[in-house]
């Protein structure tokens, strides 16, 4: 069995999740704010996860 896609997929789900709550938690200033950030965060959460699978395997 290959964990690389298992890991990814927790990973991802997790991440979803936070992201879930923290925008139904937060004002509609902070709304727009973390709308114009999740590009730039996507982006690192994809080299975090390459760089844990690669250590992983």
């Amino acid at each position: 069995m290959d964990l690389k896609p298992v890991i990814t997929g927790v990973t991802l789900g997790a991440t979803v999740g936070t992201v879930a709550y923290v925008i139904s938690k937060s004002s509609p200033k902070q709304k727009r704010e973390l709308r114009k950030n999740t590009g730039k965060a996507l982006k690192a959460f994809g080299t975090v996860v390459d760089g844990f699978t690669s250590m992983i395997s």
